[in-house]
């Protein structure tokens, strides 16, 4: 069973274990990896995301599986109507449909609460398995940006793919 929780500062021990463990693999990925090199990096990167998510800038949610950390999801650059969500997940918790099942958890979250009805997902053109999951949860490919993000020491494509519903008045 896959949960969303809100991320709280008491987090950051079990978060800075789990992308260190995964620290090889996530590096394909996430750019920011760097900033985060030991638990006082992961305490203040648990202490910014909290602080922007009480200026409504920012939601970050821990996505737990069987109980257990497998990754995060988060909005951001969110706007009066429309965000941008990203998401991360362990090595070991790809392949079973945590992903998806998180990805649609807030989507049905946010339709509930009727404020966004826009979502961007930024997907690298290498990210096979989150092109799928893009797909899977209803979101269409409306563009491709070329080198579009560096990653270490290497340029990458994204695409961009968009989902938006109506809010009723």
């Amino acid at each position: 069973m896959v949960e969303l929780k809100p991320v709280l500062a008491g987090d950051a021990q079990p978060l800075f274990a789990l992308i260190d463990k995964n620290r090889a693999y996530l590096r394909d990925w996430l750019p920011w990896l760097d900033t985060v090199l030991s638990l006082s990096d992961c305490e203040q990167f648990v202490a910014q995301l909290i602080k922007l998510e009480k200026v409504s800038m920012r939601k970050t949610f821990k996505i737990c599986f069987q109980q257990r950390l497998a990754g995060i999801i988060d909005l951001r650059e969110m706007t009066r109507n429309s965000a941008v969500v990203g998401y991360w997940l362990a090595e070991n918790q790809q392949g079973k449909g945590i992903a998806s099942d998180a990805l649609l958890q807030l989507i049905n979250r946010l339709k509930a609460e009727q404020q966004i009805n826009r979502l961007v997902l930024r997907v690298e053109s290498a990210n096979l398995a989150s092109q799928k999951v893009a797909l899977r949860c209803g979101f269409k490919l409306t563009e491709r940006l070329t080198d579009a993000q560096r990653i270490y020491e290497r340029l990458t494509d994204l695409l961009i793919f968009e989902q938006s519903w109506q809010t009723e008045t």
